[in-house]
Protein backbone atom coordinates (compact mmCIF):
# COMPACT_ATOMS: atom_id res chain seq x y z
CA UNK A 1 0.00 0.00 0.00
CA UNK A 2 1.65 3.24 -1.14
CA UNK A 3 1.30 6.71 0.45
CA UNK A 4 -1.64 7.62 -1.81
CA UNK A 5 -3.58 4.52 -0.76
CA UNK A 6 -2.76 5.17 2.88
CA UNK A 7 -4.15 8.69 2.57
CA UNK A 8 -7.27 7.40 0.86
CA UNK A 9 -7.77 4.84 3.65
CA UNK A 10 -7.57 7.56 6.30
CA UNK A 11 -10.16 9.65 4.45
CA UNK A 12 -12.46 6.63 4.16
CA UNK A 13 -12.22 5.99 7.92
CA UNK A 14 -13.25 9.58 8.60
CA UNK A 15 -16.18 9.42 6.18
CA UNK A 16 -17.52 5.93 6.89
CA UNK A 17 -19.82 4.85 9.70
CA UNK A 18 -17.74 1.77 10.43
CA UNK A 19 -14.05 1.24 9.90
CA UNK A 20 -14.76 -2.51 9.44
CA UNK A 21 -16.68 -1.67 6.24
CA UNK A 22 -13.70 0.32 5.11
CA UNK A 23 -11.30 -2.58 5.74
CA UNK A 24 -13.63 -4.99 3.96
CA UNK A 25 -13.81 -2.69 0.96
CA UNK A 26 -10.02 -2.62 0.64
CA UNK A 27 -9.73 -6.38 1.44
CA UNK A 28 -7.31 -5.82 4.28
CA UNK A 29 -7.13 -6.74 7.93
CA UNK A 30 -5.42 -5.26 10.97
CA UNK A 31 -2.34 -7.46 10.55
CA UNK A 32 -1.83 -6.18 7.01
CA UNK A 33 -2.19 -2.60 8.23
CA UNK A 34 0.41 -3.12 10.94
CA UNK A 35 2.79 -4.76 8.46
CA UNK A 36 2.45 -2.18 5.69
CA UNK A 37 1.73 1.18 7.31
CA UNK A 38 4.51 3.30 8.66
CA UNK A 39 4.65 3.89 12.39
CA UNK A 40 3.76 7.52 11.82
CA UNK A 41 0.64 6.59 9.85
CA UNK A 42 -0.45 4.09 12.53
CA UNK A 43 -0.17 6.81 15.18
CA UNK A 44 -2.27 9.14 13.01
CA UNK A 45 -4.91 6.43 12.44
CA UNK A 46 -5.14 5.68 16.16
CA UNK A 47 -5.55 9.35 16.98
CA UNK A 48 -8.26 9.74 14.34
CA UNK A 49 -10.19 6.67 15.53
CA UNK A 50 -10.04 7.76 19.18
CA UNK A 51 -11.17 11.28 18.31
CA UNK A 52 -13.97 9.96 16.12
CA UNK A 53 -15.19 7.60 18.89
CA UNK A 54 -15.16 10.34 21.53
CA UNK A 55 -16.98 12.73 19.21
CA UNK A 56 -19.64 10.11 18.36
CA UNK A 57 -20.29 9.24 22.01
CA UNK A 58 -20.50 12.88 23.06
CA UNK A 59 -22.94 13.70 20.27
CA UNK A 60 -25.16 10.69 20.90
CA UNK A 61 -25.42 11.07 24.68
CA UNK A 62 -28.73 12.77 25.55
CA UNK A 63 -28.81 15.77 27.83
CA UNK A 64 -29.77 14.95 31.38
CA UNK A 65 -33.49 15.35 31.87
CA UNK A 66 -34.53 18.10 34.24
CA UNK A 67 -36.27 16.63 37.26
CA UNK A 68 -38.90 18.66 39.08
CA UNK A 69 -42.63 18.76 39.72
CA UNK A 70 -43.36 20.31 36.33
CA UNK A 71 -41.53 17.51 34.49
CA UNK A 72 -43.67 14.94 36.33
CA UNK A 73 -46.80 17.00 35.66
CA UNK A 74 -46.11 17.41 31.93
CA UNK A 75 -45.21 13.74 31.49
CA UNK A 76 -48.39 12.39 33.10
CA UNK A 77 -51.05 15.01 32.43
CA UNK A 78 -52.44 13.09 29.44
CA UNK A 79 -52.18 9.64 31.03
CA UNK A 80 -55.28 7.62 32.01
CA UNK A 81 -56.61 8.08 35.55
CA UNK A 82 -54.80 11.41 35.98
CA UNK A 83 -56.51 14.75 36.49
CA UNK A 84 -54.44 17.91 36.06
CA UNK A 85 -55.30 21.58 36.03
CA UNK A 86 -54.18 25.02 37.12
CA UNK A 87 -56.30 27.26 39.29
CA UNK A 88 -56.24 31.00 39.93
CA UNK A 89 -54.77 32.09 43.23
CA UNK A 90 -58.15 33.56 44.20
CA UNK A 91 -59.60 30.04 44.21
CA UNK A 92 -56.81 28.77 46.44
CA UNK A 93 -57.75 31.43 48.96
CA UNK A 94 -60.99 29.54 49.46
CA UNK A 95 -58.96 26.64 50.89
CA UNK A 96 -57.15 28.87 53.37
CA UNK A 97 -58.48 29.08 56.88
CA UNK A 98 -58.23 32.22 58.89
CA UNK A 99 -56.54 35.53 58.81
CA UNK A 100 -55.85 38.16 56.23
CA UNK A 101 -52.11 37.89 56.88
CA UNK A 102 -52.02 34.41 55.39
CA UNK A 103 -54.14 35.49 52.45
CA UNK A 104 -51.68 38.34 51.92
CA UNK A 105 -48.95 35.72 51.49
CA UNK A 106 -50.89 34.38 48.51
CA UNK A 107 -50.32 37.69 46.75
CA UNK A 108 -46.76 36.45 46.22
CA UNK A 109 -47.96 33.25 44.54
CA UNK A 110 -47.80 33.09 40.73
CA UNK A 111 -49.34 29.73 39.85
CA UNK A 112 -51.10 26.78 41.45
CA UNK A 113 -51.05 23.41 39.69
CA UNK A 114 -52.87 20.24 40.73
CA UNK A 115 -52.32 16.66 39.71
CA UNK A 116 -54.30 13.74 41.08
CA UNK A 117 -54.44 10.03 40.33
CA UNK A 118 -57.03 7.37 41.07
CA UNK A 119 -56.29 3.80 40.06
CA UNK A 120 -54.79 0.58 41.32
CA UNK A 121 -52.80 0.62 44.55
CA UNK A 122 -49.64 -0.78 42.94
CA UNK A 123 -49.78 1.82 40.16
CA UNK A 124 -50.28 4.53 42.76
CA UNK A 125 -47.09 3.43 44.49
CA UNK A 126 -45.16 3.53 41.22
CA UNK A 127 -46.33 7.04 40.37
CA UNK A 128 -45.64 8.30 43.89
CA UNK A 129 -42.10 6.94 43.66
CA UNK A 130 -41.72 8.66 40.28
CA UNK A 131 -42.88 11.95 41.78
CA UNK A 132 -40.48 11.55 44.69
CA UNK A 133 -37.64 10.91 42.25
CA UNK A 134 -38.59 13.98 40.22
CA UNK A 135 -38.52 16.12 43.36
CA UNK A 136 -35.55 14.49 45.08
CA UNK A 137 -33.69 17.81 45.09
CA UNK A 138 -36.54 19.50 46.97
CA UNK A 139 -36.17 19.84 50.72
CA UNK A 140 -38.68 18.02 52.88
CA UNK A 141 -40.29 20.48 55.24
CA UNK A 142 -42.75 18.40 57.22
CA UNK A 143 -44.90 15.28 57.25
CA UNK A 144 -48.67 15.30 56.95
CA UNK A 145 -50.23 12.64 59.13
CA UNK A 146 -53.73 13.34 60.33
CA UNK A 147 -57.34 12.34 59.72
CA UNK A 148 -57.51 13.97 56.27
CA UNK A 149 -53.99 13.64 54.88
CA UNK A 150 -51.05 11.29 54.83
CA UNK A 151 -48.12 12.69 52.92
CA UNK A 152 -45.51 15.40 53.15
CA UNK A 153 -44.58 18.95 52.27
CA UNK A 154 -41.50 19.83 50.22
CA UNK A 155 -39.98 23.08 49.02
CA UNK A 156 -37.70 24.05 46.16
CA UNK A 157 -35.47 26.89 47.25
CA UNK A 158 -33.39 29.47 45.45
CA UNK A 159 -31.07 31.01 47.99
CA UNK A 160 -33.19 32.16 50.90
CA UNK A 161 -36.40 32.22 48.84
CA UNK A 162 -38.91 29.43 48.31
CA UNK A 163 -39.89 29.08 44.65
CA UNK A 164 -42.13 26.01 44.91
CA UNK A 165 -44.23 24.60 47.72
CA UNK A 166 -45.29 21.00 47.06
CA UNK A 167 -48.01 19.31 49.11
CA UNK A 168 -48.52 15.58 48.57
CA UNK A 169 -51.40 13.59 50.05
CA UNK A 170 -51.63 9.81 49.62
CA UNK A 171 -54.51 7.38 50.02
CA UNK A 172 -54.97 3.74 49.05
CA UNK A 173 -55.23 3.71 45.26
CA UNK A 174 -54.96 7.47 44.86
CA UNK A 175 -52.94 10.56 45.59
CA UNK A 176 -53.01 14.23 44.85
CA UNK A 177 -50.31 16.87 44.76
CA UNK A 178 -50.52 20.62 44.58
CA UNK A 179 -47.57 22.78 43.62
CA UNK A 180 -47.68 26.43 44.61
CA UNK A 181 -45.16 28.51 42.70
CA UNK A 182 -44.11 31.99 43.70
CA UNK A 183 -41.57 33.96 45.70
CA UNK A 184 -41.96 33.24 49.41
CA UNK A 185 -39.82 33.22 52.50
CA UNK A 186 -39.67 30.09 54.61
CA UNK A 187 -41.58 31.57 57.56
CA UNK A 188 -44.46 32.44 55.24
CA UNK A 189 -44.45 28.94 53.77
CA UNK A 190 -44.87 27.35 57.19
CA UNK A 191 -47.71 29.73 58.01
CA UNK A 192 -49.37 28.99 54.69
CA UNK A 193 -49.17 25.21 55.13
CA UNK A 194 -50.66 25.44 58.60
CA UNK A 195 -53.52 27.58 57.29
CA UNK A 196 -54.43 25.42 54.27
CA UNK A 197 -57.46 23.18 54.70
CA UNK A 198 -56.21 19.94 53.19
CA UNK A 199 -59.72 18.48 52.89
CA UNK A 200 -60.76 21.45 50.72
CA UNK A 201 -57.62 21.02 48.61
CA UNK A 202 -58.59 17.40 48.06
CA UNK A 203 -62.09 18.45 47.02
CA UNK A 204 -60.58 20.96 44.62
CA UNK A 205 -58.27 18.29 43.19
CA UNK A 206 -61.33 16.13 42.51
CA UNK A 207 -63.05 19.01 40.75
CA UNK A 208 -65.51 19.76 43.50
CA UNK A 209 -66.87 23.25 43.92
CA UNK A 210 -66.65 24.86 47.32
Amino acid sequence: MDDADQGKLIREIIDTDSYRDCMKKYKINMKMILNTLSKKTIVILNALLISFTVFTVSCSSPAEEVKNFNSFYDKNKSQPHFTTFSVPVSLLKMAVIGNDQVKEILNHVNEVRFISYEGKADSTTLFINELKTSTKDYRELMDLKNSVANGNVKVREDGDRVKELLILSVESGSFFAVCIEGDLDLANVKSLVEAIDISKLKDLAKGSIF
